[in-house]
C-alpha cells in the first residue's frame, strides 16, 4: 500500500508541473469553492451582501452606546453565527473528504492499478505549485511587454490571484503584489497541500484544502463574515503553522541553491528579525524570507474593498520589486516545491524499505 503511495505521489509531482491547472479541465477546488457559496447563501447573514475582499481590523462598527438589551442580543447573535459556521465547516470537510474517500475506496475495489491511478489523479488536483508559476508568471509577462495598455493588463491578470483592489496600482506595487501573493501561497497553496498528502494522501490532502478554501472564501474580518468565518479561520491558522514554517526553511534553502549563500543568510535574517511582526501567525514566514532573499521592502499601503490598509513592513530593501522579481520569486517557489518533494518521496521510500 505504502509503495502504490509513492508511486501515485511521484506521478502527481511530475502531472502537477508539467500540466498544472488547465483552465478547461473540470477542478474539485471548484466544486469546493461552489459548495462553500451555497452554504453561505443558507446559512449566512441574510442582511448582508456575499463576498466582499478580506480585510483587516478596522471593519467592525462599534458597539457605541447601546443598551444592555440590545448588546445582550448581538452577542447572541454573534454566537448563534459561530455555531453557524462550524456547521458549514462541518458540512464542507464531510462532504469534500468523503467524496474523496469514496472514489479511492471505490477504486481501489476494482483494481490496485485503478487505485493508483485515482489516488494519483486526486494528489494531482490538490498540487498548485506549476498552477502559481503560471498565474503570476501571466503578470509578468503583461509587464515585460512594450504594449500601451500592459498595465491594464498586469492589473486585470493579478486581480485573479490576489485580494486587493488592484484598478490603480502602478508598476512597482504590482510587482509588489505579485512576489507577496507568491511568497504568501508558498507555504498554504503549494508546500501545505504536498505535507499533508505525505501524511495521509489524498484525504488528508483534501481535509486540508477545503479547510484552506473556506479560510480564502469566508475567513474575513469583514461584518459578513467575522462570526460565520471565524471557525473556518482559526482552523486554517492551525494547519497551516507547522507547514507555514517548515516552507519558510524550504525557501531558504532554494534561496541558497538559486541565488547562492549571501542571499540565503539575508533570507535567514529576515525570517528571523520578521517572521512573527504579521498579525497572522502564519502570514509572516515566508514573506520575510521571500523579502530577505529578494533585497525588498514588502507591506505598506493596500486597499481591500476601498479601504485603505496600512499593512506592516517586512525586510528592509527596496520599497519597490521590480518585474524581474517575480520571475525571481517564482524560482524560489519552484525550487522549495522540489525540495520537499524530493524530501517527501525519500523518506516514503526509506520507510518502505525499512518496513
Amino acid at each position: 500500500m505504502l509503495g502504490r503511495h509513492i508511486a501515485a505521489y511521484l506521478i502527481a509531482c511530475i502531472m502537477d508541473m508539467l500540466i498544472g491547472d488547465p483552465h478547461t479541465l473540470p477542478h474539485p477546488v471548484r466544486l469546493i469553492g461552489k459548495l462553500i457559496a451555497v452554504l453561505d447563501r443558507i446559512l449566512g447573514p441574510k442582511d448582508m451582501e456575499l463576498g466582499g475582499h478580506k480585510a483587516v481590523a478596522g471593519d467592525d462598527e462599534p458597539e457605541g452606546n447601546i443598551s444592555m438589551e440590545a448588546a445582550w442580543g448581538r452577542r447572541t447573535a454573534d454566537y448563534s453565527m459561530r455555531v453557524k459556521g462550524v456547521l458549514l465547516w462541518t458540512i464542507t470537510e464531510l462532504m469534500t473528504v468523503g467524496t474523496a474517500a469514496l472514489l479511492l475506496i471505490g477504486a481501489c475495489h476494482i483494481h490496485k492499478a485503478a487505485g493508483m491511478a485515482v489516488e494519483a489523479l486526486l494528489t494531482y488536483y490538490i498540487f498548485a505549485a506549476r498552477s502559481l508559476y503560471d498565474e503570476s508568471m501571466r503578470v509578468y509577462r503583461d509587464l515585460d511587454s512594450p504594449d500601451d495598455d500592459r498595465l491594464v493588463r498586469a492589473r486585470k491578470s493579478l486581480s485573479m490571484i490576489v485580494g486587493r483592489d488592484t484598478d490603480n496600482l502602478d508598476e512597482g506595487k504590482i510587482c509588489d503584489a505579485a512576489v507577496e501573493t507568491v511568497a504568501e501561497n508558498t507555504s498554504d497553496g503549494v508546500i501545505a497541500p504536498m505535507i499533508y498528502a505525505v501524511l495521509g494522501g489524498p484525504i488528508a490532502g483534501y481535509l486540508y484544502k477545503a479547510a484552506n478554501t473556506m479560510d480564502s472564501m469566508i475567513g474575513y474580518k469583514s461584518a459578513r463574515y467575522k462570526d460565520l468565518g471565524w471557525f473556518a479561520a482559526r482552523v486554517d491558522d492551525v494547519l497551516n503553522f507547522i507547514p507555514a514554517r517548515i516552507s519558510a526553511l524550504l525557501l531558504i534553502g532554494a534561496a541558497w541553491i538559486c541565488k547562492g549563500d549571501i542571499y540565503a543568510k539575508n533570507a535567514l535574517r529576515i525570517y528571523k528579525r520578521d517572521r512573527n511582526v504579521t498579525e497572522s501567525p502564519n502570514a509572516g514566514q515566508c514573506e520575510s524570507v521571500m523579502a530577505g532573499a529578494l533585497g525588498l521592502r514588502l507591506g505598506g499601503y493596500a486597499s481591500y474593498g476601498g479601504k485603505i490598509i496600512d499593512k506592516v513592513a517586512i525586510g528592509d530593501g527596496r520599497p519597490y520589486a521590480a518585474i524581474s522579481d517575480i520571475a525571481d520569486a517564482n524560482r524560489l517557489m519552484l525550487m522549495a516545491a522540489t525540495i520537499m518533494g524530493a524530501i517527501a518521496i525519500g523518506l516514503m521510500t526509506f520507510i518502505y524499505y525499512m518496513l
